[in-house]
């Protein structure tokens, strides 16, 4: 397994049971919630499974998996994952909530793996590091924010998304720390991570372009104090800034999106100042999540229109 590494070094039996104990209690939290309905957008996006009669064939498999409008690259990865779960339409959401649920425990093991790297990375003894990530991961994994993103079908679009970007910067993070003792293979490792593992997130959500924007806040803070060679630097110019220029003119190309508007009762700048005050609402819900009052539509939120009013 991947996680036969230093994390489980000092005290193996110890942490393959905490890890028991996060993936069963998570299974055992979640699993009530495997007998719901399918809920608003898994409708619009699913019931194309019946379009020629369920996937039976390659025509019908090339239909719905690059078929789909949700997104600008129509996110065939994610299209491709549901038919884990069923080939025709109508279908029981039991299954695909399983999945998410899988998927979630995969992404609470990689924040684990993740977090302890970047402990490992700030110079913290090995111990001090594994607990940290543990209780992170636990964090994660229990969160309540993470219930609808699991249990929401759909939403397992925006689950891959998270486990390949997650991969992508493990990758990195292991280039960039064993860099100087070989920079040949850590360049190969770190290009290899971001272009495979990027394009899969990419193409579950477009939320994968932020990709190399996490990449530049953790070299810029984590790994700051590293050496920045010039063929690193190259490196950098070439596969993280390059796609964001290409991000932000293709952006430039569409108007950012401001004649999507013309048929909203809000403009794109009131959204965006609204959008602020969801932010903040969101770290705020992280950070004490509420009892109740959470769920998937939010009719009751006022528009901002003014950066006061």
């Amino acid at each position: 397994m991947v996680l036969n590494t230093n994390l489980l070094s000092n005290k193996p039996a110890f942490n393959f049971l905490i890890l028991t104990l996060l993936i069963t209690c998570c299974l055992g939290i979640y699993w009530p919630g495997l007998g719901g309905i399918f809920l608003l957008d898994d409708y619009h996006n699913l019931n194309t499974l019946n379009q020629h009669g369920g996937v039976t064939d390659l025509n019908s498999f090339l239909a719905f998996v690059f078929g789909n409008n949700s997104g600008t690259l129509g996110r065939p990865i994610s299209m491709m994952s549901f038919l884990i779960d069923d080939h025709a339409w109508p279908s029981s959401p039991r299954s695909y909530k399983y999945t998410n649920l899988l998927l979630h425990l995969i992404g609470g093991l990689l924040i684990i793996l993740f977090i302890y790297r970047i402990a490992i990375s700030l110079k913290l003894d090995n111990s001090t590091a594994r607990y940290i990530a543990f209780l992170c991961g636990a964090l994660w994994i229990f969160h309540p924010l993470n219930v609808s993103t699991t249990l929401y079908v759909i939403q397992r679009m925006t689950q891959l998304t998270s486990i390949f970007m997650l991969v992508a910067i493990l990758c990195y993070c292991h280039g960039r720390i064993t860099y100087e003792n070989n920079p040949a293979k850590a360049l190969t490792i770190m290009t290899a991570g971001i272009t495979f593992f990027g394009c899969l997130a990419l193409l579950s959500k477009e939320n994968g372009v932020l990709l190399t924007v996490y990449i530049l806040i953790i070299e810029s803070t984590i790994f700051q104090s590293l050496q920045k060679p010039k063929a690193f630097k190259i490196w950098v110019s070439i596969f993280i800034l390059l796609p964001l220029i290409v991000l932000l003119a293709f952006f430039a190309s569409r108007g950012f999106y401001v004649n999507a508007y013309e048929m909203r009762d809000f403009t794109f700048a009131q959204r965006l100042m609204t959008e602020s005050r969801i932010l903040i609402d969101y770290l705020y819900s992280i950070l004490i999540p509420p009892a109740r009052g959470t769920g998937l539509i939010h009719d009751d939120i006022v528009i901002s229109t003014g950066l006061f009013t």
